[in-house]
């Protein structure tokens, strides 16, 4: 069932996937367009995860894949959530705020470490590979949570609101089946895997 709502909703993830990287795009240039907001953005998370890391320090493996797995599912959940606002743009914006600081760690990395973009890319391929899929996801359904009263008022009483909510849930539940499933093994890698390929 999983496979078919994928393949079905394969070009609007794509195009999903294409509003991310222009955010990742947006954040390369950024420190040079508006120094002042690159500097915000990068306090503003470098303090997050300091704080993350901290309370992180002294807790099991275990502890740290289920601090991680949380973080992401909040991302996940505040994604799909948003489409309560009934704006489809708000988790597209979401989505491509998301990608803004992707970009603009890199250049600061790149820029500190004297590395190439691609190694930089390739460290946070690992778990990216599976975060990022169910991220956009999460995006697809905030948007088609956002759009589903339009649908039922545009259809002229053709379509049951009652129906096509349970339908929607329907769907949503194994499309979130599939996303925890993959935030779970990314926060996994995260922990394990990524930091060797970093120090590598």
């Amino acid at each position: 069932m999983i496979f078919r709502l994928l393949k079905r909703d394969l070009p609007f993830l794509s195009v999903i996937a294409i509003i991310f990287a222009a955010g990742i795009l947006l954040g390369r240039q950024l420190s040079e367009v508006n120094p002042q907001m690159a500097e915000l953005i990068i306090k503003e998370i470098s303090d997050k995860f300091a704080a993350m890391l901290r309370q992180m320090a002294d807790i099991p493996v275990w502890g740290q894949v289920l601090a991680i797995f949380i973080n992401n599912f909040f991302a996940v959940f505040l994604v799909f959530w948003s489409g309560l606002i009934i704006f489809p743009f708000i988790p597209m914006i979401l989505c491509f705020s998301n990608g803004v600081p992707v970009g603009l760690f890199e250049k600061i990395v790149v820029a500190r470490e004297g590395i190439e973009p691609l190694r930089y890319y390739l460290a946070l391929l690992p778990h990216g590979i599976l975060e990022l899929p169910a991220f956009f996801m999460a995006v697809h359904l905030g948007v088609r949570f956002s759009m589903l009263p339009y649908r039922i008022l545009f259809s002229k009483g053709t379509i049951n609101p009652a129906s096509e909510y349970r339908y929607f849930f329907t769907e949503s539940s194994r499309y979130f089946l599939l996303i925890i499933t993959m935030l779970i093994m990314a926060a996994i890698i995260e922990i394990t895997v990524s930091p060797l390929l970093l120090k590598i």
